[in-house]
Formats: structure tokens, C-alpha cells, sequence
């Protein structure tokens, strides 16, 4: 049976919400509108079969998280500069430290490969301040060869 990665981002985004840092809530794939306050996405980001078995292809599928915060209502401006630095770090401590990876499919986060990627994303015509962060994970059985 293919892997189905839904249950490992609906634990991330139960673990996500546990957290109370998004009161603009926390969501399975990008907001339909802007968040009414600091948010997050559970996205999945690209993946590969870097190692396989007799019987199966084991995956690395990286999961991105997401972190929007207004960059137009902060004040003083460098407050989202700030913001954002923190809840970087404290979402990587969480995902390397505290997260549960463990599940039947899931063998471990790559934690010497989580990246992250800061920008700015526009939604409903206001300017996000946004931090992408890569978690490689290591996939047991992704698929049957037979």
C-alpha cells in the first residue's frame, strides 16, 4: 500500500495549534485568505526514494511549515523582523527536540538538513513577512515493488 502522508501533517498541525504562537490559526496547505494574526501552513515540499529493500522504495519527504506574519501592521517595523526570528527558532527547537516523529511510516526528521527560507508573500493585497522551514524526514515503505 502507498504511503499516505496525511496523518504525519495532521499531527504537525495539531502540534502547531497545541503551541498557541498562531493566533491567526494553523492550516493544511496555504490560507484561503490572509491570517487575522500570526499564522502557520503545513505544506508538503518535494521528496525522492533514496534508498530501497527487496520489497519496498523507503522516501525522504520534506514537509514545509510555513510561518506568516503582517509585515504592514507592526510597529515599530522592525518588530516583525524580531517576531519572526523568534518563532524561526522556537518552531526548529520544537520539530528537532520536542515533536514526536515516531509513527509506523515515519523513521526520523533529518535534522542535520532542516533548511529555512525567509520572504514576503502578498495575500488579499497585504505584504506577509513569511519563514519556510524544510523538515526532511525519512519515510519507511513509500512504495511496493513487485
Amino acid at each position: 500500500m502507498a504511503y499516505d502522508p496525511a496523518a504525519m501533517m495532521q499531527k504537525i498541525r495539531s502540534f502547531l495549534s497545541a503551541s498557541a504562537r498562531f493566533p491567526g490559526g494553523v492550516t493544511i496547505g496555504e490560507p484561503k485568505g490572509k491570517p487575522s494574526d500570526v499564522a502557520a501552513a503545513v505544506l508538503l515540499g518535494d521528496g525522492g526514494t533514496p534508498e530501497m529493500t527487496m520489497t519496498y522504495a523507503q522516501g525522504r519527504q520534506t514537509v514545509v511549515v510555513r510561518l506568516y506574519a503582517n509585515a504592514e501592521l507592526r510597529e515599530p517595523p522592525e518588530h516583525v523582523e524580531l517576531l519572526m526570528g523568534r518563532m524561526l527558532y522556537e518552531v526548529i527547537e520544537d520539530f528537532c527536540g520536542d515533536f514526536d516523529w515516531s509513527d509506523a511510516n515515519v523513521r526520523n526528521l533529518l535534522v542535520t538538513e532542516v533548511t529555512w527560507r525567509l520572504g514576503y508573500q502578498t495575500l488579499e493585497t497585504t505584504m506577509h513577512r513569511i519563514a519556510d522551514i524544510m523538515l526532511p524526514t525519512l519515510i519507511n515503505d513509500v512504495a511496493a515493488l513487485t
